[in-house]
């Protein structure tokens, strides 16, 4: 992973996947957000339509969650080819824009 704190819509973080194996191959990756991770329902928001097979990413986010401390978790997803997946997570802290 890039940077743990940035500005919203401006840093641009890297999230990775590598490292991981198995037999089971080809391996598929994904990654998410969200906000309110700890909820009973957590609101997340997937990065693309469906797994894929590259297993790094970059992207701009939207503001965490103002308390604590603008608060968001990415988590990233590997797929087994048999659909075994597995998953790590990381919280970052994205402050507003200047101005908002």
């Amino acid at each position: 992973t890039s940077a743990l704190t940035g500005t919203a819509f401006d840093t641009v973080f890297k999230f990775s996947m590598e490292g991981w194996g198995t037999d089971d191959i080809p391996l598929t990756y994904q990654f998410a957000y969200s906000r309110d991770w700890t909820s009973e329902n957590p609101d997340t928001t997937y990065m693309f339509a469906e797994y894929h097979l590259r297993s790094f990413t970059q992207t701009f986010l939207p503001p965490g969650v103002v308390m604590p401390g603008y608060r968001l978790r990415v988590m990233g997803y590997v797929k087994t080819s048999f659909g075994a997946v597995s998953t790590a997570s990381v919280e970052l802290s994205v402050t507003p824009p200047s101005g908002s």
